[in-house]
């Protein structure tokens, strides 16, 4: 979406560098206009204008909200309790799911119509070499797979199927995980010069070391090692905005994707990307959860 709204604080979010204010926003809504820079400045003015723009969005979204859940109850078959005149004698509550069957058939529809041919993308070279498209092309289809992007983007046909629209969110993963595994250890020797003599790092006291290589002209693996390394994604991150997280500015200049993020989750993405939030405003959190006593 156009506007990224993260975290709980509005105050937690850094901006991407350029003026923030009511009339200098993405979208398909009117022309852009020109702020006064001194909101970008102070903090307590953004920050209020951002709450009051989500408030304002908000309450524009809950006169649906009725509606929204009378479609949703008809996708899974759900109705009221029906009674007989006397009010007291409950009347059959047989209820044939064709919406759910309907909404099922749309979103294997969808799924065929991009997915039934293999692959799904193809990348053709433009100035490049057939070898570096394929390439290309399994880059591509290895980031998407790991995404998750059928199971997202059907997910989403299946919003639009029950509600008449959705929303859908490419961002990035700037998460990682933390993977464990054996290591090899190999054989080390110093590295010395044609006199014989070590070569030392830059600090002069400790020798470069290189590894000892066999007869057959492999190293000699001495021992394994269990090891630790964190994994960055480097993917997308496709989101199918739930229909109650969605929020959209009835003037149409900005868009709103509301989510609850842990904190451990903020703490990878800031340590991948310190762009992400304020870095004062992290070590506030951070001193805030430290001080709370369990």
């Amino acid at each position: 979406m156009a506007d990224n709204i993260q975290g709980t604080t509005a105050d937690t979010m850094q901006g991407a560098g350029s003026p923030s204010g009511p009339g200098n926003v993405t979208g398909n809504g009117p022309a852009q206009t020109q702020v006064d820079g001194s909101l970008t400045q102070d903090r307590a003015k953004l920050t209020t204008w951002v709450l009051d723009t989500l408030q304002r969005m908000r309450n524009f979204r809950r006169p649906y909200d009725q509606r929204r859940a009378y479609f949703y109850r008809q996708y899974i078959g759900q109705r009221d309790r029906r009674m007989y005149p006397d009010n007291l004698t409950p009347r059959s509550n047989t209820f044939v799911p064709y919406p759910k069957r309907n909404v099922d058939s749309i979103v294997s529809r969808v799924h065929d119509a991009f997915f039934s041919i293999e692959p799904p993308i193809e990348v053709r070279p433009k100035g490049g070499t057939p070898d570096s498209a394929w390439r290309m092309q399994q880059v591509l289809l290895t980031s998407l797979k790991k995404a998750q992007w059928i199971k997202q983007i059907e997910l989403f046909a299946r919003d639009v199927g029950i509600y008449g629209h959705s929303g859908l969110k490419v961002d990035w993963d700037w998460d990682y995980d933390v993977v464990s595994g054996p290591e090899p250890i190999f054989a080390m020797q110093p590295q010395v010069d044609q006199q014989g003599q070590p070569i030392m790092e830059f600090d002069e006291q400790t020798p470069k070391m290189m590894p000892v290589f066999g007869p057959d002209g492999a190293m000699i693996q001495t021992g394994v090692q269990q090891v630790t390394k964190k994994i960055p994604r480097d993917c997308p991150k496709i989101i199918p905005i739930d229909i109650y997280d969605l929020l959209i500015d009835p003037d149409g200049k900005q868009k709103a994707h509301v989510l609850e993020l842990s904190w451990g989750e903020m703490k990878r993405s800031f340590e991948t990307n310190p762009k992400l939030y304020f870095p004062e405003a992290i070590v506030n959190l951070t001193v805030g959860f430290h001080n709370i006593k369990i």
